[in-house]
Formats: structure tokens, sequence, C-alpha cells
């Protein structure tokens, strides 16, 4: 059993190395969107998006990343706002609600991200938590000013959100804080040792 699934974690692996996605969801999005902009530097940056789970390796630790967050209600919400006709921006209170209640569905419906073990799925040693991107910093921004209790909620659960400007941020201080401990675990050896 062990054996089968080193084979197919293998083979998954080169699958996905050789996947090439072509992202034509951008073009659904105007080009000054928030949206827009966050997809494009994904598409440069990192290759592409895509509907996968996003593991970032590192020598000691890996970063499970969920970038499955639906956009649908979002981009009704952008439009709303955006509208000259105003029982279109009324729409927008809704438009909004609708979407933090699919961020919730996505991480605490029936089906969601809380009854995942990713640790377990794929094998892999990674932080508790799991990163849940949001492709735009002002999405993310309007989610968690939607649904105030939302990011708490997600926390309890095992999850952090990051968007594409502080992604990086927060994996830097994740791998800090490693090392701190890692340093501090060896003087403690030292110490241990030299009283000997």
């Amino acid at each position: 059993s062990s054996d089968l699934s080193g084979v197919i974690v293998i083979l998954s692996i080169i699958g996905i190395s050789k996947l090439e996605v072509e992202n034509s969801f951008i073009n659904y999005f105007s080009k000054n969107t928030e949206i827009y902009k966050g997809m494009k530097l994904i598409d440069e940056e990192l290759g592409g998006t895509t509907p996968l789970d996003i593991i970032l390796k590192f020598p000691e630790r890996n970063y499970i990343i969920d970038a499955k967050v639906s956009l649908a209600d979002w981009t009704k919400y952008e439009e709303a706002i955006k509208s000259n006709n105003e029982e279109n921006k009324k729409l927008a209170d809704k438009h909004l609600k609708d979407h933090t209640d699919s961020v919730r569905k996505h991480l605490f419906g029936p089906k969601g991200l809380d009854k995942k073990n990713y640790n377990k799925l794929y094998g892999i040693d990674s932080l508790k938590h799991v990163i849940v991107f949001f492709p735009a910093d002002e999405l993310y921004t309007i989610t968690l000013k939607g649904d105030i209790s939302l990011q708490n909620d997600a926390f309890k659960k095992g999850f952090i959100f990051s968007s594409p400007n502080n992604l990086n941020n927060l994996i830097a201080v994740f791998e800090q804080i490693k090392s701190e401990k890692k340093q501090i675990e060896n003087i403690s050896k030292i110490i241990t040792s030299a009283s000997k």
C-alpha cells in the first residue's frame, strides 16, 4: 500500500510538472481590475493558474496553498459597485454576502476543506495550517470586511488567508520562525552537552 502510494505520488508529480494550463479565465475580467492583475501576476511569476492545490516545497517544510476561492459572486459584486445604476449598487451588499457565504461553504461546508487532512492526503511535512489564497488584494480585503468573523473562524479550523501582496511575507515569517526555533534547539543541545 505504501509502495503504491509512492508510485501514485511520483506519477502525479511528473504529470503535474508536464501540465500546461491556458488561463482563459483571466479574459473574463477587465484589465484594470484587481483580480485580473492578480491572475496576471500569477501567470507571469508562477507559470499560470490552475485549479490544483499548490505545494511550495522548502528543504525542511512545505506549504499547502488552496487557490480555489470562487469568484462568481465576487464578480457580480464588482460589477454592481461599478454600475451607474442605483438598483445594481443596492445589490452589491447581497452579492458580497453571497461571496462570503461561498467562501465559508468552501472552507466549512459539507465537502469543505476542513474535512480534508492535507498532510495525510499529500503525505508531506507541511505547516499545520493551509494557506487559502485570494488572487487579488482587493478581493482579500473586502471579503474580510464583508464577514468580520471569517478570518478568526478559519484560523481556528486550520486556515490562514493570503493575498498576492502578503504571501511572500507570510512564508518568509514562517521560515524565519522555523530558523530561530532550530537555532534555539541547537543552543540547547550545546548547553546540555557542555554541562555533562
